[in-house]
């Protein structure tokens, strides 16, 4: 796809997005105004939803973190949340950059 190319699927002025095999023409998705269609079972599409974040609900799972943190560390540590592991990090000097 050339850059012009590409600035066209940007526009409001296209009736479809047809992605296709460039060697046989096999059309492998079709975007529109009805919605998607994949036509290919060799394709691995992935839709990503937005994120949904509850700052209330965050709140009240980090209150028992911030505790402990303030317990058991010092003012210099804090905490790290992984989806595989809690991470505690001491930082050795920090200051504001403003």
């Amino acid at each position: 796809m050339r850059k012009d190319e590409s600035l066209k699927i940007l526009s409001n002025d296209w009736k479809e997005l047809i992605v296709e095999d460039q060697k046989t023409k096999e059309k492998l998705v079709i975007i529109n105004s009805d919605g998607v269609e994949i036509t290919s079972s060799d394709l691995n599409i992935r839709l990503v939803p937005k994120a949904r974040i509850n700052t209330d609900e965050l709140k009240v799972l980090a209150k028992p973190l911030q505790e402990y943190l303030t317990s058991h560390f010092n003012p210099m540590c804090s905490v790290v949340v992984d989806v595989d592991r809690v991470t505690v990090v001491s930082k050795e000097l920090s200051t504001p950059t403003d």
